[in-house]
């Protein structure tokens, strides 16, 4: 009930009129929007992966689990509107091509993975550069990064002590990787299984230092198509590959429509793919109508997106905590269990996890009470006792009986340095800053 889906789907049916909806907003929610409604979508998504993992289904599964995510990401807005989500639709639709009968042609579709792993490591490294942030420069964003991102893990701490050199150095890799490495794909046969490498040992890195969800995983997923058989051969991926090949791998056949349609298919899609890289680097405004009009209509469906991660380097890092008081005089804290917390508090691995509210308060940290009015929405609950919300929490202060006032107060964290952990044991240092929004009082209370 944080940001209840029924309410939006009424406002997105006044916005749209009554045929424009389905395709702003297209989601199967629109048959319903109760709680079995929300856990049968979730179920069916579970039930064509499994079917896809066991061989079965093919393009249908595929289109079950495209159709079953995209209704999800349709009404869950701040919570399902990262990166990497947008990437799964895209990606996941790329599959569909891929399934047995497919339209379209596997060398054309796998084509089409690679311009998609292109694009997502090429603006990724453009957008930094973009961003006239100094940081990027002067090579010394990697200074802030482990410390600075949304939800380290324990690894970020003792990289972020090594020496200066070493960021420096890491970040001329970084840049190489994001904006180097990525012409590769479409090089020769070796080059392409080189760039695959460098990427997933890229991937790795990241995952080791910071949590990021399913982003990783995805991302060397779409290394894959960089691969031949003959390159994955006595490897375990291979064997695992080659015994679905038959049947996720298999040219389309058919006769000269089938072909026409699949040259079709794919050059809508490498066309929307170049207005994403040219209007990301150029700017979208500069595009012409035609295009701009493109993007604008196929952009409910993510069939082609844009990307680039961290283009502003974030050199603070501030939280919110919540605490709650029956008397507004003690307070309590309710902490999220992937939140830096308590400064003696261990970062923890979490990923493929995706602790949404967890980031999702790092993110309204950066901004102000008034434009993340869900944080609102989200005390609001908490005061009455909503379970399902304090189950997000890592424990609840105030068992059964919620508290008479709730305030979100504002921290500023950092890594604590070397000595400070050795005599103390703390892996963070914070102060407090004062209020983020002003104290929220139960209702029906005086």
């Amino acid at each position: 009930g944080v940001l209840p889906m029924g309410e939006f789907l009424e406002w997105a049916a006044e916005s749209s009129g009554r045929w424009g909806r389905f395709w702003n907003y297209p989601t199967l929610f629109w048959l319903g929007q109760d709680d079995l409604a929300l856990h049968g979508v979730c179920a069916s998504g579970v039930f064509f992966a499994l079917a896809l993992i066991a061989g079965r289904g093919g393009r249908w599964s595929a289109v079950g689990c495209w159709v079953s995510y995209l209704s999800l990401y349709a009404v869950g807005r701040i919570f399902l509107g990262y990166q990497w989500d947008i990437l799964l639709l895209e990606s996941g639709f790329l599959l569909i091509l891929l399934g047995p009968g497919a339209v379209v042609p596997f060398r054309g579709a796998v084509f089409l993975l690679r311009v998609l792993l292109f694009k997502l490591m090429f603006l990724s490294g453009a957008v930094k550069l973009l961003s006239g942030d100094p940081a990027w420069a002067d090579l010394t964003a990697l200074e802030y990064h482990y410390w600075s991102q949304p939800l380290p893990t324990p690894a970020a701490w003792y990289v972020h002590h090594l020496p200066g050199a070493f960021q420096r150095l890491s970040m001329v890799i970084v840049f190489a990787a994001e904006l180097i490495v990525p012409f590769l794909v479409i090089g020769p046969r070796r080059v392409r299984i080189a760039a695959g490498g460098i990427f997933v040992a890229f991937m790795g890195c990241i995952a080791v230092t910071g949590n990021y969800g399913f982003f990783n995983l995805l991302t060397c997923a779409l290394c894959i198509s960089l691969f031949d058989d003959a390159s994955l051969s006595g490897s375990r991926l291979g064997g695992f590959l080659s015994s679905a090949k038959d049947g996720a791998a298999a040219p389309a056949r058919g006769g000269g429509g089938r072909r026409g349609a699949a040259a079709v298919v794919v050059a809508v899609l490498l066309a929307l793919d170049t207005i994403h890289v040219v209007g990301r680097v150029r700017g979208y405004q500069a595009l012409p109508p035609s295009a701009q009009a493109a993007v604008n209509w196929t952009r409910p469906l993510h069939l082609s997106s844009s990307y680039g991660l961290f283009s502003i380097m974030t050199k603070k890092r501030t939280e919110i905590v919540l605490e709650g008081s029956r008397d507004g005089q003690a307070w309590h804290a309710y902490e999220l269990p992937w939140q830096p917390g308590p400064p003696l508090r261990r970062p923890a691995f979490v990923a493929p996890h995706m602790p949404r509210l967890d980031w999702q308060m790092w993110f309204a940290a950066l901004g102000t009470h008034k434009r993340n009015p869900w944080l609102r929405s989200l005390m609001a609950r908490i005061l009455e006792g909503s379970p399902p919300v304090l189950d997000l929490m890592a424990h609840d202060p105030f068992p059964g009986d919620p508290p008479r006032y709730l305030k979100a107060v504002r921290y500023d964290y950092r890594f604590a340095d070397p000595e400070t952990r050795r005599d103390t044991g703390a892996w963070w240092v914070r102060e407090r800053r004062g209020l983020y929004a002003p104290v929220m009082e139960r209702r029906g209370e005086r």
